[in-house]
């Protein structure tokens, strides 16, 4: 579901879309909670977070062809 900034939580390339490595870490700690790679359609998910933390989520594309990108004070989705 997008948020109010019509950004559906999905990883994309260009704007494309697309496969990245995906790093979720504490904010207050930047203990790293979880490492994952997103599927082919940009999506990923990370189950069991604690829903009081905030996160920091870093997206690494490994083919070079973009710098990663840095989401900070992100707070999970609740889930169905």
């Amino acid at each position: 579901m997008p948020n109010e900034d019509g950004d559906d939580g999905r990883t994309r390339i260009k704007n494309v879309p697309g496969v990245v490595r995906v790093n979720v870490y504490e904010r207050g700690t930047m203990r790293l909670v979880e490492t994952l790679r997103s599927a082919a359609d940009g999506s990923w998910r990370v189950d069991y977070l604690d829903q009081s933390e905030i996160y920091v989520v870093i997206g690494f594309d490994d083919q070079g062809r973009v710098n990663a990108a840095i989401q900070d004070w992100v707070r999970p989705a609740l889930m169905d």
